[in-house]
């Protein structure tokens, strides 16, 4: 795919959780795993397979969706992160289950405007 696109269908309120640039010499898809893997740690969640694609100003991105059980509550999310030239940034998209409905375009936008610009450290 071209560019990441949401898989979220609807919206009420949305969490966009933007843990910011990173030092990271590894891969998009090592950062999404690792990412990935801590965020789940506390949780019951299940992810779909990721996605290759970039954001911003042609960062190689991957992507994917989750749905499960946070801290009792049921949510559903989309998780992007994307890295290179020695930075990686991670953007995680969630809410209710159910309340993501509506909020792919504002999600794109957010993802098409991350730019990559200097050393993170």
């Amino acid at each position: 795919m071209d560019t990441l696109r949401t898989a979220a269908t609807g919206f009420a309120i949305f969490f966009p959780a933007i843990s910011g640039a990173l030092p990271w010499t590894g891969s998009p898809l090592e950062l999404a795993t690792a990412y990935r893997d801590a965020f789940f740690a506390t949780g019951q969640l299940i992810a779909n397979e990721p996605e290759t694609g970039e954001m911003g100003n042609g960062i190689p991105a991957v992507g994917f969706g989750y749905t499960g059980i946070l801290e009792g509550t049921p949510v559903d999310g989309a998780m992007f992160v994307g890295a290179a030239a020695g930075t990686g940034v991670v953007v995680n998209v969630f809410g209710a289950s159910g309340s993501l409905r509506g909020v792919g375009d504002d999600v794109d936008e957010i993802l098409a405007t991350i730019q990559l610009t200097g050393d993170p450290s």
